[in-house]
């Protein structure tokens, strides 16, 4: 992720010539930033895997991570149509995330895990994932932010 705004700001601009250009500069986080907040995401998936693990996947938590994170692989190949080639996370999105997803989600219903609310677990996946992506991020930058190079 790290490099790829830089090396692709002028393919953007001449796609998008309207974009403004802290939106590029967003799309190039420094590297021990963009991986502390891939990190911190992780901890989270962590605390959700357990926590399906200890209830046999009938966890709203796990459930509601397990589908935040099969609909944040459509974010990727969305970015990726939108930039019109390769984006950061889209062939990880294609090849592990999306089959992984539906690979789990189809272990938890056969085991008969799935409560019948699935629509409500799906907007509340939905509407956590802009926030949990956001504090992640914000979460590595206060982290890092002293020991950014002035």
């Amino acid at each position: 992720m790290p490099g790829w705004g830089s090396r692709n700001a002028e393919r953007l601009r001449r796609i998008y010539p309207r974009i403004p250009p802290w939106l590029l500069r967003r799309l190039d986080p420094p590297a021990v930033r963009a991986r502390l907040a891939i990190a911190l995401m992780g901890i989270i998936f962590l605390a959700a895997a357990a926590d399906g693990v200890r209830t046999g996947g009938r966890s709203v938590f796990y459930q509601v991570v397990l589908i935040g994170f099969g609909v944040h692989s459509m974010f990727h190949l969305a970015q990726a149509v939108l930039a019109r080639g390769y984006t950061p996370g889209v062939i990880s999105a294609v090849l592990v995330v999306a089959p992984f997803s539906l690979w789990a989600w189809r272990e938890i219903e056969s085991a008969g895990s799935v409560g019948t609310d699935l629509s409500g677990l799906v907007v509340l996946a939905v509407v956590l994932i802009a926030p949990v992506i956001v504090g992640v991020n914000l979460a590595a930058f206060a982290l890092t932010k002293p020991f950014d190079r002035r």
